[in-house]
């Protein structure tokens, strides 16, 4: 016995870090030392970093600060003191009274519940700040000019034809119930326009992201504090898949979509609260058709676009409609290109002025 030590208290009753006898002994799992719990825990709290074995110095698993009962130490210190006089108080002690234990496991209680509640706070602000920028960015497809500011209010900035500049534009009827709104000019410069206004909230696709998210987001923060955060990376495609349920819901819920078709030029524009997010223009030429596709399923149910191909690229025009409302477009589209797409080919087809506006023309 060390001549430090208090006499007859046996140094495997003593905690390595109090060197006063246990009160209240616990043990780490990872190493199976057992110390003062107190004592550990004062430890742990003003030590930097992740939470090491005080013997040892080793990581614990996880960075883990969960500690057991050790009621064997327990028993112990109680026969001890059992075997002395009732006047004797050990070293360090106020008194002979020994505390109750707490439970099993809840030495970190606390401490692990404020870790996860700063956990999901980073989290619900990162996943807020991808889920803007996916909605910003990828509101559309490549190859367009995108970006904040009223639609026309910079200099610069190209401006969206409106289909009454070519004519006499008559409504198309659209399926019954329906907010999609299609124009077609005949008599003055064949246009076709078609309107697609934000629709309701997809809450199937919302609903489905909260378990998404709850269970990716638990699994990274485990695979986050392990022994290798870099299987955290492995997270990263489930994430994506969950940013691009919230961008399918909240894109179909605040943005609308305006496409204009001209026997030659095409117009594609996109706003949010009257925003212009996206904007197109290209060769009605190169446009193959548009048509609805599936990219996910949800509890079996499929979460279709109607997207329209221009080359070798592909455009959303609108998300979350119904099919008869997908069909209704697609076919106006595909009538409109099959049509002017031939008239241009054919040799006595009738050449139209398309570079001066109806209105224009007939002040001519």
């Amino acid at each position: 016995m060390s001549t430090d030590e208090p006499p007859d208290e046996p140094a495997h009753l003593l905690c390595p870090i109090t060197r006063a006898m246990f009160r209240d002994p616990v043990f780490v799992p990872c190493s199976g030392n057992t110390y003062e719990r107190e004592a550990l825990e004062k430890f742990w709290s003003s030590a930097p970093g992740r939470a090491r074995d005080p013997l040892t110095n080793v990581e614990t698993r996880a960075n883990s600060r969960v500690v057991y009962t050790n009621w064997d130490k327990r028993r112990e210190v109680r026969d001890y003191l059992d075997a002395r006089s009732e006047d004797y108080v050990p070293s360090g002690w106020t008194s002979r009274a020994v505390p109750a234990p707490r439970s099993d496991g809840d030495g970190d209680a606390r401490e692990r519940g404020r870790g996860l509640a700063n956990g999901a706070v980073k989290a619900s602000a990162v996943l807020t700040v991808l889920a803007i920028a996916a909605l910003v960015s990828a509101s559309g497809a490549k190859g367009g000019t995108w970006g904040f500011g009223a639609v026309g209010a910079r200099r610069g900035t190209p401006r969206m034809p409106n289909v009454d500049e070519y004519g006499r534009a008559v409504e198309l009827r659209a399926p019954a119930g329906s907010r999609v709104r299609a124009r077609k000019v005949s008599n003055g410069t064949p246009a076709l326009e078609i309107t697609v206004p934000a629709q309701s909230v997809n809450t199937a696709a919302l609903l489905f992201s909260v378990p998404w998210f709850a269970i990716t987001g638990t699994w990274t923060y485990g695979a986050w504090n392990a022994a290798n955060p870099l299987f955290a990376s492995f997270s990263l495609p489930f994430w994506a898949v969950g940013l691009n349920m919230v961008h399918q819901s909240a894109t179909s819920a605040f943005e609308t979509t305006k496409l204009l078709l001209t026997t030659d030029q095409f117009y594609l524009e996109k706003t949010i609260f009257d925003r212009r997010m996206f904007y197109l223009k290209g060769d009605v030429a190169d446009l193959s058709k548009a048509a609805v596709e599936t990219y996910a399923y949800v509890n079996g149910a499929p979460q279709s676009n109607l997207v329209l191909h221009h080359g070798v690229k592909s455009y959303v025009l609108a998300r979350g409609l119904h099919s008869s409302e997908d069909e209704f477009v697609a076919d106006e589209i595909e009538k409109f290109l099959k049509k002017y797409r031939r008239a241009r080919k054919g040799g006595d087809a009738v050449k139209i002025d398309t570079t001066t506006p109806f209105f224009a023309r007939a002040r001519m």
